[in-house]
């Protein structure tokens, strides 16, 4: 679909956070990283003014790469109760775009936008 809409498209690894013990869980890090790197190699190429993370565990290696290249985060948070890795993006994101109200005090002192 992204290509027929002429819409750029780049794969990234990524790995699940998982709160449980799983063998994958001992292999999820380094899929993260791995994901972190190619991410920073394509912002480089790109040079974005923002990245627009709609969240869960497969942006959290775009938005990091994006954090540290200086490039400013937005995060999309439609969920009344936001997930690991979106609290987590949600610390530095310059705002958080949130579905209901009641999300907003887990991103306490970020500017939060109810749409």
């Amino acid at each position: 679909m992204a290509a027929s809409e002429r819409i750029d498209f780049f794969p990234i690894r990524s790995g699940k956070l998982r709160r449980y013990f799983s063998l994958k869980t001992l292999i999820e890090p380094i899929n993260v990283c791995t994901g972190f790197f190619q991410s920073v190699a394509i912002l480089r190429k790109l040079k974005p003014a923002f990245v627009f993370s709609k969240g869960g565990y497969v942006s959290l290696p775009a938005a990091i790469a994006a954090k540290t290249l200086g490039i400013p985060v937005y995060l999309q948070e439609s969920d009344a109760i936001p997930g690991l890795s979106n609290r987590s993006v949600g610390k530095f994101s310059k705002t958080v775009f949130l579905g209901f109200a009641e999300a907003a005090k887990y991103f306490p002192g970020k500017e939060c936008v109810v749409s």
